[in-house]
């Protein structure tokens, strides 16, 4: 009797045993399924860089070198207009470089977790105000248009700015001739909105939450210029500072980006 009570505690004790270590077991597949799923996410991170470094940096680098070529040429004279035209040439191409190395930083920031935020209640009239002045002229008309009694916003005011300037460079970018870019705002229970609509080709509502994620050329652009990160960039900004961020077709063509943020109770 004593025997077959010692041998069935040792097979339960084993049974526990055996289901403890496939419990383990199981946590440890886990857990290495999910630093496989982050190099994966690095990885691919790092190849769409590198296809898309190969046009999108050299491009501008290839427009400045033209330009200084030109200019230090020893057997060629340049009138002052041509000689303008060279340096507004070099000029662009190095505001271009720069958007696009601070988006790549942001990206890479964004993807190591390692930017702080500094949250308190702010206006959007000055955030759109901060936006404008860190970017180059637009080339298209603004119509701004943010109700005197707009609530301020919980967020942070810098991170905030950098989600606006690309928005508004990508809006931008993809107006014709000819076309206004609108800023609105609005306030909704307790979200403050910021709209900023073009008059683009906008982006195809199946295509949407592709253009959401870093180098992607699809929409609301010209076939494969841009590195695909600003839309990219400002969406994952802003999901930092509990926003939101969506895409809309505008009413009669185009593209409406909304940024909506919690607003400030303070």
């Amino acid at each position: 009797m004593g025997d077959s009570i010692e041998t069935d505690l040792r097979q339960l004790i084993a049974a526990f045993v055996g289901q403890a270590a496939a419990v383990l077991e199981a946590g440890r597949l886990r857990a290495d399924a999910a630093r496989l799923d982050v190099v994966a996410q690095a990885d691919a991170m790092r190849v769409g860089l590198l296809r898309s470094v190969s046009h999108d940096l050299r491009s501008p680098l290839a427009g400045i070198k033209a330009s200084v070529t030109s200019l230090l040429q020893d057997d060629v004279t340049w009138d002052a207009g041509q000689q303008r035209d060279f340096l507004r040439t070099i000029d662009e191409e190095c505001d271009r470089l720069n958007r696009l190395v601070g988006n790549l930083l942001d990206a890479s920031r964004l993807q190591a977790g390692a930017i702080s935020l500094s949250m308190g209640p702010v206006a959007l009239d000055d955030v759109v105000a901060g936006a404008l002045a860190s970017v180059p002229p637009l080339g298209v008309e603004l119509d701004i248009d943010l109700p005197e009694d707009l609530p301020e916003a919980n967020t942070d005011p810098v991170l905030l700015e950098r989600i606006i300037a690309n928005l508004l460079t990508n809006a931008a970018r993809h107006s014709p001739e000819g076309s206004a870019v609108r800023v609105c705002g609005g306030a909704i229970g307790d979200r403050v909105e910021l709209l900023v609509i073009d008059r683009g080709p906008g982006i195809p509502r199946a295509d949407r939450a592709a253009a959401l994620r870093p180098f992607q050329r699809l929409g609301d652009g010209e076939g494969n210029a841009g590195i695909g990160l600003g839309l990219a960039v400002a969406h994952g900004l802003l999901e930092l500072l509990h926003g939101e961020l969506r895409l809309d077709d505008t009413p009669g063509g185009g593209l409406t980006v909304t940024v909506s943020i919690p607003r400030s109770m303070a």
